[in-house]
């Protein structure tokens, strides 16, 4: 019986085939005879197997969308230039509201900063991971979501 023939006896909710790693190294364990890694010697378990392809499964179900998520973390970046240009130049500093517009850029460098170092997080997945991802990261775009957010954030500290 093949591994993904058990998943769906056992009702398993993977769709992406994962091939069987081994909980110790990540080797693939697709066809070993035993249950003892070729490559490091450790034993394992059906359970360990399936519990860490599972892991993987949902890490990569949530790493799918990745680009959009960070052209959206760039886009509230964006907003976050935004307000602040329209706080610096029409000088909402002197109104009842300044701190409204501070606290809005703060917000939306945050938030971009996160979105944008998502890419980052992809690092952890092994190679055999992200080959399924449904599109390579763009780490172009994660940098400049960084270095834009992190000057976003830098300019609240510059006086006006």
């Amino acid at each position: 019986m093949e591994w993904q023939e058990l998943d769906r006896a056992a009702g398993s909710p993977r769709v992406t085939p994962m091939p069987p790693m081994c909980p110790t190294c990540g080797y693939n364990l697709t066809g070993a005879p035993t249950a003892v890694c070729p490559e490091c010697g450790d034993t394992y378990s059906r359970q360990q197997v399936v519990r860490e392809a599972d892991r993987r499964f949902w890490e990569i179900r949530f790493h799918g969308p990745v680009n959009r998520d960070v052209t959206y973390g760039l886009l509230l970046i964006a907003a976050g230039w935004v307000v602040r240009a329209a706080d610096v130049l029409l000088g909402f500093v002197g109104w009842s509201l300044w701190p409204i517009p501070t606290i809005a850029v703060l917000i939306l460098g945050v938030l971009g900063l996160m979105l944008g170092a998502r890419v980052f997080r992809l690092a952890r997945l092994p190679e055999h991971a992200r080959e399924l991802l449904p599109e390579p990261p763009n780490l172009t775009r994660g940098i400049l979501a960084l270095v834009s957010g992190a000057l976003l954030l830098c300019s609240l500290l510059l006086p006006i």
